[in-house]
């Protein structure tokens, strides 16, 4: 029999428990964790049911380990639950009473979100490197030329030279234009592939983050030629969120803000904390979003595509992806304009 106080706290953990009697190899024990995953009907047998074909031998090989006395730590197993893959990792104990009963304690958790989050991390770390390989190799030409035609316009017969002068500004313009090009590329490449990877999400304290984000701008608004400003109404405000995607949005709609705002204009993000959500917006005394544009502006391929008022380039589904990630994240977004007057967008998400 299953001592009380293990029950008890077999009970109260989240994680799946279960006890096999070797004698005639039925399941004796299994906790509410459990039941709530696996239809059994005391037949371990039926539990292969749910493993996925590839680890099926792995299992039984495990279980067999264990029936001779070898303790299982930690192996991990796909199980295939309404055709939704899951990873688990087991551990599996025989137990052996002085009365003769034989039994197998088998424990189980669901690391399927931290096999994902640890992909991530590696695929991360692989961008990482894509990173380094452009600033060592790609952007090293064209900024290297830059330095030098830069240090050949500090000789002051060759800037006396009309025509060499041209043609040292063309070049420094044609790289630069290579390095903004190389740049916004990659930016947008990785935005589109961050699309397709799962949420991650975590409790964040939203206003600590988003102060050291505004906090970037405000340190570069002289070159930008743009006021930034912050406002919450709350000095901690927690979120449950995914920290990488929804910060990239929120960067997302503040760089349309820049692009659409002329110099001296102001953008402020405000964060509130209300009764049931958080509310979230980034507004801006820009040019604004003409009418013909608005209904159709969180649309793929939509034609509201358009440049920056200094040409700014857009890749024409960024709003369309910020939607996503904001109902990903059980949220939902709207925007309030006027040409000529400002665009403010809202997010707002579930406490």
């Amino acid at each position: 029999m299953v001592n009380e106080s293990i029950r008890l706290l077999s009970e109260c953990s989240k994680h799946p428990h279960f006890i096999i009697d070797m004698s005639d190899e039925t399941i004796i024990y299994s906790n509410q964790a459990f039941d709530r995953i696996f239809k059994h009907g005391g037949n371990p047998a039926v539990l292969l049911t749910y493993i996925d074909p590839e680890d099926r031998q792995y299992v039984i090989d495990n279980y067999s380990a264990c029936k001779s006395g070898d303790k299982i730590d930690d192996f991990e197993c796909r199980i295939v639950i309404d055709r939704e893959r899951r990873c688990y990792k087991i551990s599996a104990v025989l137990l052996e009473f002085p009365s003769g009963q034989h039994i197998i304690g088998c424990s189980a958790e669901d690391i399927t979100d931290l096999k994902n989050y640890l992909n991530i991390l590696n695929e991360h770390n692989k961008k990482k490197n894509s990173i380094l390989n452009i600033v060592s190799h790609d952007l090293m030409g064209p900024i290297g030329i830059i330095k030098s035609l830069s240090g050949l316009l500090s000789d002051p017969e060759k800037v006396r030279d009309e025509r060499r002068l041209q043609q040292y500004l063309t070049l420094i313009n044609r790289s630069s234009k290579k390095c903004i090009d190389l740049i916004r590329n990659f930016i947008n490449k990785e935005f589109m592939e961050s699309f397709s990877v799962n949420l991650v999400k975590k409790r964040i304290e939203l206003v600590e983050k988003m102060r050291v984000l505004i906090d970037e701008y405000v340190s570069s608004q002289a070159d930008l030629r743009k006021q930034f400003k912050l406002y919450n109404n709350r000095e901690i405000i927690y979120a449950e969120i995914d920290e990488d995607k929804f910060f990239q949005i929120l960067n997302n709609l503040i760089s349309n803000s820049l692009k659409f705002t002329d110099d001296g204009g102001t953008i402020s993000v405000s964060i509130e904390d209300q009764d049931t959500s958080i509310l979230i917006a980034v507004a801006d005394d820009g040019i604004g979003i003409p009418e013909e544009f608005q209904d159709n502006l969180f649309d793929e391929f939509n034609s509201a595509r358009r440049v920056g008022l200094k040409g700014e380039e857009s890749i024409g589904l960024g709003m369309s992806i910020i939607k996503t990630i904001v109902e990903w994240h059980d949220g939902k977004i709207w925007f309030d304009s006027k040409e000529n007057v400002g665009t403010t967008f809202y997010i707002q998400i579930p406490k």
